[in-house]
């Protein structure tokens, strides 16, 4: 369905108020990003003292450009608000093209000034007057990766899509997560990054009633410090959960934090036990971390959810598979039970020493097994009827290497994934460069892997929650 926010992500034209050829100023890395990510639509600079800026035509203000201009980055100070408000009204009247202003520059009710609220107010009145939607102002701004926008000024973004999109209340978090998970040895690629600002008119329930019904998301992340609208927000997050996950890391969960999160947005922090037991009501899976956050989310994405939350474990290390099973334990996760014919099959295919079903569910390969065999094992736990879910363990060895394991793995999971057998596999390679390669390999080929058993619990835990409550009643 369209809608009033679908020029934020597939705008027929864009121009950046602000940008310049000085590169040490945000509106030139905003014209920048657009120019990398492969913007394809028409292009303009608003700027004065400029004919063009990164080969892209510049003219004196908005009523003079003869292209669409569907979008307008205000990269310029606060205090050009009176004039700029102006310029929104006009250009609407004018040529009926603007649809939304993306306003990247800070100064306005974020400063807790007098004229900070009231420029604030006077770019929100403009906007809605005009029938123009505002995002921020004092955000970061936008990216597509499907759609090659970048309204952003941050440097070195990972333009990889996937199935993930993060909204984020707070710019200089979702940037950090953002670019930390594309530098990251196997990057989270992003579908849509929103950064929504003061929130003086687009606010984070529409983004996610948006983002519940992009087709191209398969999972949402959302990162919260307060809001003043949280009933709002929690009953758009109701309708997005019924179609895909929510996944939430909120702030503020400390009397400290709060007060922190209400001083830097302005915004309603409230009790944390509140947020937390509203999560819970409405279906948003809530993470503490944010590297369990950026994990979680890439499982949801990557991997097919578990009919529940029987898990077996696989080890050919006796340590890490015992702190593999607290993990679980930790997380309100069970062991499976292997069938008699799982267990026959598991004993012919290892090495005589293993120790299959001790406890049920759990197998030390040990550190004798060959690739070929830790392949054939895999296979047979994820063919049992009993397992919804498989912890594959795995240390190299000088007559096991990772890459060797890896190739054999890939050679026996399409012909499971034919015969209906597609379950969550966590295959947790352990020892850091040593099994770079493998890692990559597997990733290369569609398999996700993880780099300790702490977060494969945390995705897992937070996969085997979700199937849980999408088969409760529906909520009246």
């Amino acid at each position: 369905m369209a809608t009033s926010l679908d020029a934020l992500f597939r705008p027929r034209g864009i121009a950046v108020a602000g940008a310049s050829n000085d590169p040490t100023k945000p509106g030139h890395q905003v014209l920048h990003n657009l120019l990398e990510a492969g913007y394809a639509g028409q292009m303009a600079v608003i700027n004065p003292n400029a004919s063009a800026v990164l080969g892209v035509t510049a003219y004196p203000d908005l009523a003079s450009i003869p292209a669409t201009v569907e979008m307008l980055i205000l990269a310029v100070p606060a205090a050009t608000t009176p004039a700029m408000a102006e310029a929104i009204r006009l250009r609407k009247l004018q040529r009926q093209d603007l649809r939304v202003v993306v306003a990247v520059a800070g100064g306005f009710a974020e400063t807790h000034t007098e004229e900070g609220r009231a420029w604030q107010e006077q770019l929100a009145e403009a906007c809605v007057s005009a029938g123009v939607r505002l995002v921020g102002p004092n955000c970061v701004g936008i990216i597509d990766n499907r759609n090659r926008v970048d309204t952003t000024f941050l440097t070195g973004v990972h333009r990889r899509s996937s199935g993930i999109s993060l909204l984020s209340q707070s710019g200089a978090m979702g940037a950090w997560m953002a670019l930390e998970w594309g530098a990251l040895p196997v990057p989270v690629g992003l579908n849509k990054f929103v950064s929504l600002g003061n929130m003086a008119e687009v606010d984070m329930g529409e983004v996610l009633d948006y983002l519940g019904q992009d087709p191209t998301t398969r999972a949402i992340g959302l990162y919260v410090e307060g809001n003043p609208r949280a009933r709002a927000l929690m009953e758009a997050a109701a309708r997005a959960t019924l179609r895909k996950p929510v996944v939430v890391l909120k702030v503020g969960r400390t009397d400290q934090g709060s007060d922190a999160a209400k001083s830097h947005t302005g915004a309603l922090a409230g009790a944390d036990r509140i947020y937390d037991g509203a999560f819970r009501q409405y279906g948003l899976i809530r993470t503490t971390r944010v590297d369990d956050f950026a994990v979680t989310l890439s499982a949801f994405d990557r991997l097919p959810l578990p009919l529940g939350g029987r898990v077996a474990v696989l080890t050919n290390a006796g340590g890490p598979g015992v702190y593999a099973l607290d993990a679980l334990a930790d997380h309100g996760l069970s062991l499976a039970q292997f069938s008699p014919a799982t267990k026959a099959s598991l004993r012919a295919t290892l090495p005589p020493f293993a120790s299959v079903g001790d406890p049920d569910g759990h197998v030390d390969m040990t550190g004798g097994v060959g690739p070929r065999q830790v392949a054939q094992a895999v296979a047979a736990a994820l063919r049992d009827p009993g397992v919804d879910a498989l912890f594959h363990i795995f240390i190299p060895t000088k007559f096991n290497s990772a890459e060797e394991m890896a190739r054999e793995l890939l050679s026996l999971l399409p012909g499971l994934k034919r015969n209906s057998l597609d379950k969550p596999l966590f295959p947790v390679l352990l020892s850091g460069h040593g099994v770079a390669q493998a890692r990559k390999l597997l990733e290369e080929n569609g398999i996700m892997t993880f780099g300790s058993p702490d977060q494969a619990a945390a995705a897992l835990a937070a996969m085997a929650r979700y199937t849980s409550a999408r088969q409760k009643p529906a909520r009246p």
